[in-house]
């Protein structure tokens, strides 16, 4: 038994690689322009529709040899007992598939592929226009639309003469079709569009030449047997037909399966599938009749024929989009039309065939009624897999594919022939069709009528190539095939900070805040939905927009009676979304930092408190928030410390807490009540994780920073779980470096040094209080690594009060706040100098309050001394290295001391007191600056700065200045 159990398991074995090696090689043979991105997308999609020559020679060329080296090794080795044959049949069935796989990689260039997935590119997201953002305009009368995609149809066939690449036309019909229309050349020669990566099989052909966007999907998430969406986050060509009340058809003459075909046009656009299987059905093809991938071409163009007489009777305006098949590679199919013009060729009669059949269809549509008012666009979807046709053909010559545009209602603006690619197909077929679009940008296509560059013409196809193979974390996005877990975590999903703001207990109403709504088109309103404990909805409020673009409403918790159990924010634009939810205790969720929270937890008495880090949450945050943990008595050591693990528990009187680079976890019970609970912590460089269970139950949001889990003893249940990302902190003051500049009525705004925090883009508005409806976009652009700039116009902007609001995205594509200010702009000037001659200049009942925190160099720059004198700051030049130093500038004069100890200096002016503390570094290394008892300084090392109007009884500005290696002033700013 054991014998044949061991010579069954060989013969699998065996077997398997056996079928591997010999697959392989029939696909390096019968694919050599193979993409592996193809690859991917064709092994995941249902093998359903797939041609019945392919299906033959597979069986030809890897079954057949399979089973034949499986019948002399089973009869010399088993029936002959031949062992030395057994174990060489194994041997070389394994090396055989070895080698062949290792040639597959190296001709698919794995290796790139890989390289590529892991180097994320933003060049898709930063040239993607939304048809959706848009304004799409057609003309009264609605003109048809007739696309024929023609298989593997190049431009090449035809011969040198005409811009081909052979001695003969094999497409002499299809030549003279594009010369006497448009075909986008800037003489008597074709021109065609390039074929890009991701566009080189039939279904990424035509998804691009629909959405204008390369095939890009997730390969661990795609099966298309499985979606049940594609790409639902494109707008495309469907799309857009629909909306305009197209009838919208696909004929194709395989089934509409394969690939995903039936998926995508039905999703976009809600095609009518006329497929083969359509054909069977409705008897218009006999019986179990099959050929090639279905039925051939001559049969395909009498359906088009008598689809299009049916669609002209309608009332709506008609979308025929049909596929040609009988040109598939290898070697296409021979039809009763073919003729042998090319001397036995059978792949170029094939194709000449079908040049003829085309120009046929074409006169045909052009004697109908409703041609005058119907535009035919024919393409090929990529260029031949074919792998002898073209063998000869230059390595110099751009092969391209086949392109025309017949009976057009648009004009070409620019002179000279286009570089374009497939993409640019999607808006040019709109444009062909009379519809003028805004900015002629849609997808990553360019109107080709239009005198805008394609994205070819900008950057040349080889870096358009490059781009594309790179990994598109937007592109994922669109995709659909991402689960929620990946969405979430990746900041896809609809989303909002939304806090309880204030919170008042003698009359027991509380204030909720929205802001920084993310990933819902066009918000309209945002309401709050309030719920008890079962879930019931118990009352709903409208919440008015702020001058800073949050969201606000007051609700009066008392006329409720406390049975309010959770609320969810809806944001409502073209869709509604839930963007947040808040439950639990609502009266300590009012405040606007971790020390906040934690001097509202103690007031509260009874209470456990449960946190773990997650992610880099202590790197960049400031010293001052970490240093609120101390109050806890939590006294672990984490600052500056990157990708920390971190957890603790204050049960009192138990307080355990600890630190490492590793993974972290803690297990104990509750004090109060011995319920077990588990706190995990992961402070990993991809982002980390973290967990808090008590009895059982998940209550950590697992988001970076530290999560806080409180448990109420009275109540017998948690009553809060929060998380501070002070990381995030860090995007928004330590880390950044804003500066503007003014020119007439204009502005430009300077980011600096965003590469360090692994920033690749920003965004950002402008806006003042007449203005907030309508913010002024800051369209940020970067000509390094380490500068980013924005010009805008400001006629319109109260500059003296104002609202600058910037996002970044890091390399996860996730959204940081990078900058949220408000105020007088004139205070981000760039300089120094510039700086504090605006405040000179503007004083009037302002008051200025400089503290020192130890920075080496800052006193030996001249151009800080020459800022500080316009003030008359004279002892600054002496502040030797590691000693304190503070400054009161007041309309009356300046204080000023430096030296080695603790400096504190103690007064008010108007009514307003302050209280300014530096220390050098043998005195504590500090800097504070407290109005009426508040602290407002940033207490960063270098001159930390705030301007005080005693008048309005408000903070101007707080910023710090510090001297950076490269001689410049480093500024960040603090709201």
């Amino acid at each position: 038994m054991k014998k044949v159990l061991k010579n069954g398991l060989f013969i699998i074995v065996s077997i398997f690689f056996s079928l591997l090696g010999f697959s392989i090689v029939w696909c390096l043979g019968t694919w050599r322009r193979l993409s592996i991105d193809e690859l991917i997308y064709e092994l995941s999609a249902p093998l359903k529709g797939t041609g019945s020559d392919m299906i033959a020679q597979f069986i030809l060329k890897c079954l057949v040899p399979t089973v034949m080296v499986l019948a002399v090794a089973v009869f010399f080795g088993y029936i002959r007992k031949n062992k030395v044959i057994v174990n060489g049949w194994l041997l070389l069935s394994v090396v055989f598939a070895v080698t062949s796989a290792v040639v597959l990689c190296v001709k698919l260039n794995v290796y790139e592929y890989i390289v590529n997935m892991g180097d994320d590119s933003s060049f898709i997201e930063d040239y993607y226009v939304d048809s959706g953002d848009v304004k799409i305009t057609f003309p009264d009368e609605k003109r048809n639309l007739i696309y024929i995609f023609l298989e593997s149809m190049e431009m090449t066939y035809s011969d040198t003469e005409n811009g081909g690449a052979f001695e003969q036309d094999m497409i002499p019909e299809l030549t003279e079709l594009a010369e006497e229309n448009e075909c986008f050349s800037g003489d008597d020669k074709l021109n065609g569009a390039y074929v890009t990566y991701g566009t080189t099989w039939t279904i990424g052909g035509m998804f691009a030449q629909t959405s204008g966007l390369p095939l890009k999907i997730l390969v661990e998430e795609n099966s298309m047997d499985e979606e049940s969406a594609f790409f639902p986050g494109a707008s495309c060509l469907g799309d857009i037909l629909a909306e305009q009340g197209y009838n919208q058809e696909l004929l194709i003459g395989s089934d509409a399966v394969f690939g995903g075909r039936e998926l995508y046009f039905g999703e976009h656009g809600n095609y009518t599938m006329h497929d083969y299987n359509y054909a069977l059905e409705n008897h218009i093809i006999p019986k179990d009749y099959m050929v090639f991938w279905g039925y051939e071409d001559t049969k395909l163009f009498e359906n088009a024929k008598r689809d299009l007489l049916e669609l002209s009777k309608k009332d709506e305006p008609f979308n025929l989009t049909m596929l040609t098949v009988d040109t598939h590679f290898p070697d296409g199919y021979v039809c009763d039309a073919c003729e042998d013009k090319f001397n036995g060729n059978q792949y170029a009669n094939v194709i000449a065939c079908s040049s003829g059949q085309v120009i046929d269809f074409v006169h045909w549509i052009q004697k109908q009624d409703f041609y005058d008012n119907t535009t035919v666009v024919i393409c090929g979807d990529h260029t031949t897999m074919n792998v002898t046709l073209c063998e000869d053909v230059s390595d110099d010559y751009d092969r391209k594919v086949y392109t025309t545009i017949i009976n057009s209602a648009a004009n070409k603006k620019k002179k000279g022939e286009r570089q374009y690619a497939t993409i640019d197909m999607f808006p040019t077929t709109l444009a062909a069709l009379g519809a003028d679009i805004e900015g002629n940008r849609l997808g990553l296509g360019t109107n080709l009528y239009s005198d805008r560059k394609t994205l070819v013409e900008e950057f040349g196809f080889s870096e358009v190539e490059t781009q594309f193979k790179k990994n598109s974390l937007f592109m994922d996005s669109l995709s659909g095939m991402v689960d929620e877990d990946m969405k979430k975590k990746k900041g896809w999903l609809p989303d909002a900070e939304v806090k309880v703001s204030e919170y008042d207990e003698e009359d027991g109403t509380l204030t909720l805040e929205a802001d920084n709504i993310t990933n819902v088109a066009k918000v309209k309103k945002v309401i709050a939905n309030l719920y008890d404990s079962d879930s019931n909805k118990i009352g709903s409020y409208k919440m008015e927009q702020n001058d800073d673009r949050s969201y606000t409403c007051q609700i009066d918790m008392n006329s409720l009676e406390g049975v309010v159990d959770s609320i969810d924010i809806d944001a409502v634009g073209k869709e509604t979304a839930t963007v947040g939810e808040l439950s639990g205790d609502l009266s300590i969720q009012a405040h606007d930092s971790l020390g906040d929270y934690i001097t509202k937890l103690q007031q509260k008495d009874n209470i456990a408190i449960l946190m773990a880090g997650c992610g880099d949450f202590t790197s960049i945050a400031l010293d001052r928030e970490l240093d609120e943990l101390k109050r806890l008595g939590i006294d672990e050591h984490l600052k500056g410390n990157s990708f920390v693990s971190f957890y603790a528990a204050v049960d009192l009187p138990s307080i355990v807490y600890g630190s490492g680079e590793d993974p972290t976890s803690f297990e104990g019970e509750l004090m109060g009540n011995n319920l077990p609970y588990k706190i995990e912590s992961v402070g990993g460089e991809e982002g980390g994780s973290c967990s808090i269970v008590i009895d059982g139950e998940e209550y950590a949001l697992n988001e970076r920073g530290i999560n806080i889990v409180v448990y109420d003893y009275d109540l017998g249940k948690v009553i809060d779980s929060v998380v501070f990302d002070l990381f995030a902190n860090g995007y928004n003051f330590s880390a950044s470096d804003m500066n503007v500049s003014f020119s007439d009525d204009r502005m430009t705004v300077t980011l600096v040094d965003l590469s360090k925090n692994k920033l690749w883009k920003c965004k950002g508005l402008l806006w003042d209080k007449k203005h907030r409806k309508k913010p002024i976009e800051l369209d940020f652009h970067t000509t390094n690594d380490f500068l980013f700039t924005a010009d805008v116009s400001v006629k319109n902007i109260d500059i003296e009060d104002a609202y600058i609001e910037i996002t970044g995205n890091d390399n996860t594509h996730t959204s940081h706040k990078y900058i949220d200010w408000h105020g007088n702009l004139n205070y981000l000037k760039g300089s120094l100098i510039d700086y504090l001659t605006y405040v000179k200049e503007n004083m009037d009942d302002k008051i200025i309050l400089i503290s020192s925190k130890d920075d080496m160099g800052l006193a030996d720059d001249e151009d800080i001394k020459e800022a500080l004198g316009i003030w008359g700051l004279s002892k600054f030049s002496y502040v030797s290295e590691h000693e304190g130093y503070y400054a009161v500038i007041t309309p009356e004069g300046v204080v000023e001391k430096y030296g080695k100890e603790e400096l504190v200096c103690e007064d008010e002016y108007k009514g307003s007191k302050y209280t300014i503390r530096s220390a050098g570094w043998d005195a504590g290394f500090y800097s504070s600056i407290l109005l009426n008892g508040e602290e407002c300084s940033r207490g960063e090392g270098g001159l930390n700065i705030v301007v005080y109007d005693t008048k309005e009884n408000r903070i101007d500005d707080i910023t710090t200045y510090r001297y950076v290696n490269n001689g410049g002033d480093h500024r960040t700013f603090m709201r």
